[in-house]
């Protein structure tokens, strides 16, 4: 995988624009900027939405995998809930987020 390895988190500058950290990647780095997200056209309230989701980004990503990896098991257990159709959806959406 060659996204930064998470967990990641945000955090508010002095400036109303937040920072997207990730995990410290060595001993003279105490944290690692995965992005930014600033004022611009968005409200602060839409801001701080976008960057939870942002950060939330790579539990996600291994929530998804797990269900792909177990996917009889999930079919077994959660038959109709998760149709082909949801699973093949799960699919493209890590494909798009991993190539």
């Amino acid at each position: 995988m060659s996204h930064t390895k998470g967990p990641w988190r945000y955090h508010l500058n002095g400036d109303g624009s937040y920072t997207i950290l990730g995990e410290k990647i060595s001993e003279k780095e105490s944290k690692w900027i995965i992005g930014f997200i600033q004022n611009g056209e968005i409200t602060l309230p839409q801001q701080l939405e976008n960057v939870k989701l942002i950060a939330a980004a790579p539990e996600m990503l291994k929530v998804l995998e797990a269900i792909v990896r177990n996917e009889t098991d999930w079919r077994s257990k959660n038959s109709p809930a998760l149709s082909d159709f949801r699973f093949n959806e799960i699919k493209e959406i890590i494909k798009k987020a991993t190539e």
